[in-house]
């Protein structure tokens, strides 16, 4: 078996309300290998949301380490962190997190201009706008690409994003309840948008998720559970979800 692509060992991560400390993360263990899709579930709260920012080097653990291919990014400099966070990963949230202001393509290009600089975007400008336009054709809105998100229904908003969160070729992609803010219908159709790019590009994918029909369709569902994660049993044992 190959080695974990994204390997977490013994994460902390506690909050202070007021006087009272609350331990989110407990010891908690995670590796994630290349092609597989994870599903993690869980109630509200559990800090489902905590790991995909500790992972996504969004957030920093009180302790414990991340490593990406054996690299631990913890230990790197917070230059080179963002720098792996800007290449490494992608991201796509429940609220879309657009840029109300931009169009659906230069939404997508964002990425592509925050890892190169303006003036080295600007030399390979074409090659991005052609790769943004493919992307966006892929996820099913080639005829939006000039429209802004007010413009778009929130299944195209949450496609526009996908779409973003691939512009570098990420080796991951960490979604935090992707269809939480959908119909079941539109749900069903971002859901289908996710596998067809996990099949198309054995892309790793990480979800934090509440939606059923989306973490039935993991390789492995993960269940927090007291600031730990354990394997969901295959049937009856209630609803984790």
């Amino acid at each position: 078996m190959s080695e974990p692509l994204l390997l977490a060992r013994n994460l902390e991560k506690s909050y202070r309300m007021g006087s009272q400390v609350i331990r989110v993360l407990r010891g908690l263990d995670f590796s994630l290998r290349a092609g597989e899709v994870v599903a993690v579930t869980g109630a509200s709260g559990v800090g489902k949301s905590t790991l995909l920012h500790i992972l996504g080097l969004l957030d920093t653990p009180d302790a414990g380490e991340v490593f990406f291919q054996g690299e631990e990014m913890f230990a790197l400099p917070p230059r080179l962190r963002a720098a792996r966070r800007n290449r490494v990963l992608g991201f796509v949230f429940q609220f879309y997190h657009l840029i109300p202001e931009l169009t659906a393509l230069e939404n997508v290009l964002l990425p592509s201009m925050i890892a190169e600089g303006r003036r080295r975007w600007r030399r390979g400008r074409r090659a991005h706008r052609e790769r943004a336009r493919r992307l966006l054709a892929e996820v099913g809105l080639s005829e939006r690409l000039r429209h802004r998100p007010a413009q778009l229904s929130g299944g195209e908003r949450q496609r526009v994003a996908i779409a973003r969160a691939l512009m570098n070729e990420p080796a991951i992609l960490l979604c935090d309840e992707p269809t939480g803010n959908l119909d079941p219908e539109t749900s069903e159709g971002v859901t289908e948008v996710l596998w067809a790019v996990n099949r198309a590009r054995e892309q790793a994918i990480l979800l934090a998720t509440h939606d059923p029909a989306l973490a039935a369709r993991a390789d492995r569902v993960l269940v927090m559970d007291r600031g730990r994660l354990r394997e969901k049993e295959p049937c009856g044992g209630g609803n984790d979800l």
